[in-house]
């Protein structure tokens, strides 16, 4: 069996659960119509197209929670779950490469995180459910108050395109502990961003305030992982030389010296972070 046809099983009220089989490679639109006691789907392992309207209980479908989409299905048609409220997760892999209108519409997801290859609708989603790409902390050193709304002006580039930031100047507030701040940061944050300019260098090497704390917690999570690429370096100011923390010496970093070509180097950035391409080679136009 390759397919299920249109409206196979619409109507079967006391369906609890579904297994796809192997080698199925389309669900057809309004297959599980009606099904309102369905509360898993199981989609074995077989490229698979999840069609339009495919698991509608006009307009609800009672007992889904969580949606775990496997890495086999490539695409969710329009509306494909429609009206299920009561499903408040979904996880979509890298394996889809497009998402239809309304195809979580009606459904109360607070957040979901994309694969950034996906291709999704300004209305995929409902108007309660936040779209994430990828959650990235920065760490920099507050060299002035021009440096710092650079920083701030990089974190907002980044939230346009996707990217959840974590960032001191937006989360911390008078009473809050910061070093307690930095460490959830660094250990929740997918990717973090390290802008190295000459005061940075200098605040690492002397373990000096909110920078030295951070660096501590970084050498840590590098010394675990060597081969791991979570800490992007960039350079905003100086030499490579002199901007440089020892412990990035031998790693590729991006320049962001250049006011003129920000947005490139914001783009390069930005494909790293969704690690949809590396960056190639390190920059050493001094």
């Amino acid at each position: 069996m390759t397919s299920i046809g249109d409206g196979a099983f619409a109507g079967c009220s006391s369906l609890t659960f579904i297994t796809i089989p192997y080698g199925v490679t389309r669900i057809g639109k309004e297959t599980f119509e009606g099904c309102s006691q369905i509360e898993s789907v199981y989609i074995l392992k077989s490229k698979t197209n999840i069609g339009y309207y495919s698991f509608p209980v006009f307009p609800v479908l009672h007992g889904i929670k969580c949606a775990i989409i496997p890495d086999t299905v490539t695409s969710i048609g329009e509306e494909a779950f429609y009206g299920c409220y009561n499903l408040r997760k979904v996880e979509i892999p890298k394996s889809v490469e497009s998402i239809g209108e309304k195809a979580f519409w009606s459904c109360p997801i607070k957040e979901v995180k994309l694969p950034p290859d996906t291709e999704y609708k300004p209305d995929s989603f409902d108007e309660v459910t936040k779209v994430v790409r990828a959650k990235v902390t920065i760490s920099y050193s507050h060299d002035s108050e021009e440096h710092k709304a650079w920083v701030r002006k990089l974190a907002k580039d980044l939230v346009k395109n996707g990217v959840e930031v974590l960032l001191d100047q937006w989360e911390l507030r008078l009473g809050k502990d910061k070093h307690f701040f930095m460490e959830k940061a660094i250990s929740n944050a997918e990717r973090v961003i390290c802008i190295m300019t000459s005061n940075y260098r200098k605040k690492t090497e002397n373990l000096e305030g909110g920078v030295g704390y951070e660096y501590s917690i970084i050498k840590g999570e590098i010394s675990e992982n060597l081969l791991g690429n979570k800490f992007l370096p960039i350079l905003r100011e100086g030499s490579y030389k002199d901007s440089c923390p020892i412990i990035f010496k031998d790693k590729m970093y991006l320049d962001f010296r250049r006011d003129d070509s920000y947005e490139n180097s914001l783009n390069i950035l930005l494909r790293e972070i969704f690690r949809a391409e590396s960056i190639a080679s390190k920059n050493t136009n001094e």
